[in-house]
């Protein structure tokens, strides 16, 4: 219960405050050709913020939207970006780094102008003059755990199955995303919403750059 669920073996359950917060997931990064190493990791966070700074309707979405001012509160939410990075199978013996990108003090917005104001940074391009461009994982490339329907990890990667007492999907399940080539992801079905994230894009049914995320995804 310390995590938020109860599992079953005719049910699993996640419990989900009613005054729901807001998510810190905003999207996932891929083909950057950054190592992975927590180094690079705050190099990336480091091209994000900068990026997100340089749209200037991105900071102006939030302080026409806060409900009160405050001068501080889009380089406060743009300054607190943080980023984790995952390694996916793409095939046999082969991994693909991706970079989850959060933000740890989101800014007081609704959660329907959260996401709106999500969606904007996730149709952005982010650019490292020595390790390429990353852009937003879209459509078919983006997570979606089968296990606890998180939106920042492919199911081989949720934690949730390791929880003692657990009757929910296994991580080893042919649903697990991890296992499969990022290109069969295209018959994947992604739930229309879920508490941790969100994401909508440029008119593609409410995701990222193109499309977007939500989930619990924060472990």
């Amino acid at each position: 219960m310390d995590m938020g669920t109860c599992s079953s073996p005719e049910a699993t359950c996640f419990f989900v405050p009613y005054n729901q917060p807001l998510p810190r997931y905003i999207c996932t990064l891929e083909h950057f050709t950054f190592p992975d190493a927590e180094a690079r990791n705050l190099a990336i966070a480091e091209i994000v913020k900068r990026t997100i700074s340089a749209d200037h309707s991105v900071s102006e979405f939030i302080h026409k939207n806060i409900p009160s001012p405050d001068a501080e509160a889009a380089l406060r939410a743009i300054n607190s970006i943080c980023i984790s990075s995952l390694n996916v199978s793409v095939a046999r013996n082969t991994t693909h780094t991706v970079w989850n990108v959060h933000v740890d003090s989101p800014p007081n917005l609704s959660l329907k102008d959260y996401f709106e104001w999500t969606s904007r940074i996730r149709n952005l391009l982010f650019i490292s003059e020595d390790y390429g461009s990353a852009t937003v994982r879209t459509e078919e490339r983006q997570f979606v755990c089968s296990g606890c329907k998180s939106f920042d990890h492919p199911m081989g990667l949720c934690l949730f199955p390791k929880i003692q007492g657990w009757f929910g999907p296994a991580a080893s399940t042919a649903d697990d995303s991890s296992k499969a080539s990022l290109n069969s992801r295209a018959n994947h079905s992604a739930p229309s919403s879920k508490s941790n994230a969100s994401p909508r894009g440029r008119g593609n049914r409410g995701r990222g750059r193109g499309q977007g995320k939500k989930g619990r995804g924060q472990h």
